[in-house]
């Protein structure tokens, strides 16, 4: 945001609160400056004044926005002040003061309580519209007051006026206008997630989100997806649906498999080919590629199973094996 520093406003303040200085100066200093306080002084508009430039010219303009100060308002300071300038002014000077911007989450916090009290749902997703997240001097934390919120439960839409301070600044009010919406506790992806990923817990969080946006069967604890596959493409803060993941094959058909038999006293490993893929857990067949026999197994972990106890070996019904005798050690 742009405002002209009115040329009324500097002369007041030159008048009834500055001593005539005589120094020699400069009439013309950088185009663009920067300053983190909250007045104007000479030095801001001219230079060489040395100690004679901390004298306040004005009152800056709030963190992050910006003042116009042209050639012709520069010459009428310059005058006021009693400055012998070598050159009159011909440029004007864009003064510009630092900020920081105040998180949007504070904004929505500060919010909370007085939503609380005019009857909006319990844990609310608040949304704000048009709102820019405003300035204040860097470095400082804001203190943030609700006013004049008005809620309308038929469609949980409100209005209010946040007023913003800051140390080094006065108050300055801002109106919002935004949504406060049933909520739910969700887990949703951190970051884009693709067909075949196996989530680890830097791929999703907990987050609160519009029950209104929550897809059927809602993931809603870290834990319980931890390890599983992705089926389906799953966008950046999108809530996790269970049926978009599934637990990652292990062993896929045609694979050769360690199949491991446990009897009473006795381990006895040997490898197959897998007639189907399957998850932890799940019972596929495992052909014996020598003999032919087909047994159950139930997956362990990667390319490995366990024989069903109790299985009994049945004929492999294609005459043609995956893998030939040789190729299994």
């Amino acid at each position: 945001m742009m405002r002209s520093l009115s040329m009324l406003g500097l002369i007041w303040a030159v008048i009834i609160g500055q001593m005539p200085c005589w120094a020699k100066a400069g009439a013309a200093p950088a185009g663009f400056v920067l300053i983190d306080r909250s007045t104007v002084r000479l030095s801001d508009l001219f230079r060489h004044l040395g100690p004679a430039g901390d004298q306040s010219v004005g009152p800056a303009p709030l963190p992050g926005q910006q003042i116009i100060v042209p050639a012709s308002q520069r010459a009428v300071i310059a005058a006021r002040f009693h400055l012998a300038l070598k050159n009159p002014p011909h440029n004007a000077v864009v003064i510009r003061r630092s900020g920081q911007a105040v998180p949007i989450a504070r904004l929505k916090a500060a919010l909370a309580p007085a939503l609380a009290d005019a009857g909006a749902p319990r844990r609310p997703v608040v949304s704000l519209i048009n709102t820019d997240s405003p300035m204040i001097p860097p470095g400082t934390q804001p203190t943030i007051t609700t006013t004049d919120l008005q809620f309308d439960p038929s469609n949980d839409h409100f209005s209010a006026t946040l007023v913003i301070t800051a140390p080094g600044m006065g108050l300055e009010p801002i109106s919002v206008y935004g949504s406060a919406l049933p909520g739910i506790s969700v887990v949703i992806a951190t970051h884009t997630l693709q067909p075949g990923e196996i989530i680890n817990g830097a791929d999703i969080t907990d987050a609160l989100v519009a029950r209104a946006s929550v897809p059927a069967r809602p993931v809603r604890t870290i834990a319980s997806v931890l390890g599983m596959q992705v089926q389906r493409a799953i966008n950046a803060h999108e809530p996790l649906s269970s049926r978009a993941l599934a637990s990652p094959v292990l062993i896929r058909k045609g694979a050769l498999v360690e199949l491991v038999l446990h009897m009473p006293g006795i381990t006895i490993s040997a490898h197959g080919v897998a007639l189907g893929s399957g998850s932890a857990g799940d019972v596929i067949a495992i052909l014996n590629p020598n003999s032919q026999a087909v047994l159950q197994a139930i997956v362990r972990g990667p390319d490995r199973a366990d024989v069903v106890p109790g299985s009994v070996a049945t004929r492999h019904q294609h005459p043609t094996p995956y893998y030939r005798a040789a190729e299994v050690q």
